[in-house]
C-alpha cells in the first residue's frame, strides 16, 4: 500500500489536477481550491458520513438564520459531492443508479440555494466534478488515499 509522502494539500492537489486532466472538464482555480480542501477536510473529520443528507438538506430548508442555512447547505453538498464522487465504487457500483442520481440532485440544489463563489460553478458541474473525484479515488495510486479518508 503506497503511503503519502507529501503534506494532503499538494497530494491531492496534483492527484485532482491529474484526474482533471483525464476527465477534460475544465475547472477554476476557486473551484480547485475549494475541492482539495474538500478533500483535506475528509481527513480530519473522520470516515464514510453516515448522516441522511436528505434530512439535512429538509432541516436546512427550514433554518431562518442565512449564515446557519448556508452551513448546512454547504455540508450537504459537500457530502453528496463525496459521495457521489470519491465514494462511487463502495456507494453505487453494487447499489442502483438511482442513489447517484439522487445524491447528485441533492448536491447539486444545495450548492445552488447556497449560491456564491464557488458554489454555483460546482452546482452548474457537479456531475462532471464527480467525475473526476470518481477518476481519483478509482486511480491505482489513490487507493491508499481513500483508505484514509
Amino acid at each position: 500500500m503506497p503511503v503519502i509522502q507529501s503534506a494532503p494539500e499538494e497530494f491531492f492537489g496534483e492527484a485532482l489536477d491529474s484526474a482533471i486532466a483525464r476527465v477534460r472538464v475544465s475547472v477554476s482555480v476557486f473551484a480547485r481550491r475549494y475541492l482539495v480542501q474538500l478533500l483535506v477536510r475528509q481527513i480530519e473529520q473522520g470516515c464514510h458520513p453516515s448522516e441522511t443528507l436528505g434530512d439535512r438538506f429538509a432541516l436546512a430548508l427550514t433554518v431562518k438564520e442565512r449564515k446557519k442555512r448556508e452551513c448546512l447547505l454547504q455540508e450537504v453538498g459537500d457530502k453528496a459531492l463525496i459521495l457521489s464522487g470519491f465514494w462511487w465504487e463502495h456507494n453505487y457500483r453494487p447499489l442502483r443508479p438511482s442513489h447517484a442520481a439522487f445524491h447528485i440532485d441533492l448536491g447539486c440544489r444545495s450548492y445552488q440555494l447556497h449560491g456564491g463563489v464557488p458554489y454555483e460553478e460546482l452546482a452548474a458541474n457537479f456531475g462532471d466534478i464527480a467525475d473526476v473525484l470518481i477518476r481519483l479515488g478509482t486511480d491505482h495510486s489513490l487507493k491508499s488515499a481513500r483508505d484514509i479518508l
